[in-house]
């Protein structure tokens, strides 16, 4: 199994602790690669000229990370599969969690697995909608630029890719009071995956975590990190299933 991380390694190295942790007890768990995606704009593939850490200067320059971590990680899932790796889990927390939704949504015939935690529809909510519209000047950030903000939702690559047979494993969490990510776009994502054709139904969990957002992130780590092995395993005993069949 490779996971592809789109967000933090912090996760990955948990959960190589925690299969060791597993295999002391005595319990398995699918072996498992973790690579983890440095975002487009962020860190060392951050221009040295751009101002802050992580700010966009442009909701053009928003799109095109939005675009660039979610293509790259399809990337390395169609080269994991050509080395022989025969599952693949996106996974990501927040903004990582929606970029790992819209790589599976770009997934057109592949078996794979989606853990999303505390992600929504589209990253324009937060800004816009969510707490940190707050810090938003609406003057500056022009009705033009705002609407714009909009035309990137997962909805509108979803309408051009969901298609049948079921091939995703699905775990999504979402916060029970999540006041950055308005709740409206979470459940839209929700909704919207739960219902796809291309989703396995009987594999398909959704799980409302205590707390809000930051909450979600610092203290749920080990529901995130559960959710990832829970839908390895239901990938690993349907590709049992269908050997026994054959």
């Amino acid at each position: 199994t490779v996971l592809i991380v789109c967000g933090t390694i912090r996760y990955a190295k948990q959960l190589i602790t925690r299969a060791r942790d597993a295999e002391r007890a005595g319990t398995s768990m699918p072996p498992m690669c973790c690579i983890s995606l440095i975002a487009p704009c962020v860190g060392v593939r951050r221009p040295k000229h751009w101002r802050g850490a992580c700010s966009m200067p442009s909701v053009a320059d928003m799109h095109a990370q939005n675009a660039g971590v979610s293509t790259e990680a399809k990337s390395i899932a169609d080269w994991a599969r050509q080395q022989g790796a025969k599952h693949i889990i996106y996974a990501g927390v927040s903004w990582g969690g929606s970029m790992s939704s819209l790589a599976s949504v770009m997934e057109p015939d592949a078996v794979h697995g989606l853990v999303s935690t505390v992600g929504c529809s589209t990253p324009a909510a937060p800004f816009l909608e969510g707490m940190l519209s707050i810090a938003i000047d609406k003057e500056a950030m022009n009705h033009e630029a705002q609407r714009l903000m909009w035309t990137m939702t997962i909805e509108k690559a979803f309408v051009e890719m969901d298609s049948a047979p079921p091939r995703r494993f699905a775990r999504i969490l979402r916060a029970a009071h999540d006041m950055y990510i308005p709740k409206s776009t979470a459940k839209s994502l929700s909704h919207m995956l739960r219902t796809s054709r291309a989703t396995v139904a009987h594999a398909w969990e959704e799980r409302v975590l205590s707390g809000g957002h930051a909450t979600a992130i610092l203290l749920h780590t080990n529901a995130h990190i559960e959710a990832i092995r829970d839908v390895a395993v239901a990938m690993h005993q349907r590709e049992s299933t269908q050997d026994k069949s054959s």
